[in-house]
């Protein structure tokens, strides 16, 4: 073997090391920027601060930020600075949250949120059943209780909202550089709702 062949070798083994070390320290940087950073990456502008006497803390703000995908980071920054801008409406009662289609739905109490969904039988009758459900995870219901709330027949003392017609139009808190009708665009994920302690029950 020449030394020529080994020099070129070891030249090459050098230069691809030092191409993954600059990747790796880009990558910091860069995630360093996020964290630090007062501006929205997606065009959101400054973060609001988190209310004061709470224990709210905004996902930017949160020690899994860096865990999260780029979709899950966008969707839980709007959740929270919708919820951000509730409070300071002085809204109070709700507990997290859950975005779907340019809205964010805030969790309160006893409340829980329905998609309602109409077909028609071979019978020729219309059936009406709930083809989605969240709910905070705090809330728990039995297998029965969950049937029974698919057919539209809802524990005593729980109020639920058809999302058709509730939920928080995100772009009245948002300063974003996205047309209304692509925010509509954006839906959110099971895995994300779980993040946010929410449940999500679909037939």
């Amino acid at each position: 073997m020449s030394k020529k062949y080994v020099t070129i070798r070891l030249r090459s083994s050098v230069l691809g090391v030092l191409g993954v070390c600059l990747l790796v320290v880009a990558g910091y940087l860069l995630y360093c920027w996020h964290v630090h950073s007062k501006n929205s990456p997606y065009g959101f502008g400054p973060y609001p601060e988190a209310p004061e006497n709470s224990r709210f803390v905004p996902v930017w703000k949160h020690k899994h930020y860096k865990k999260l995908g780029h979709h899950e980071k966008r969707n839980l920054e709007i959740i929270d600075r919708v919820l951000i801008g509730l409070w300071e409406q002085g809204e109070r009662g709700f507990e997290e949250g859950f975005y779907d289609c340019g809205k964010v739905y805030p969790f309160y109490d006893n409340t829980l949120y329905v998609r309602w969904h109409e077909e028609v039988r071979p019978d020729g009758t219309e059936h009406r059943y709930v083809s989605h459900l969240y709910y905070p995870r705090r809330m728990k219901f039995t297998r029965e209780q969950r049937a029974q709330i698919t057919q539209g027949h809802f524990p005593p003392g729980i109020q639920a909202l058809n999302m058709d017609s509730s939920g928080i139009p995100a772009i009245h808190f948002l300063k974003s550089e996205q047309p209304k009708e692509f925010l509509k665009k954006w839906r959110t994920s099971s895995h994300l709702k779980k993040w946010r302690t929410s449940s999500h029950e679909a037939r």
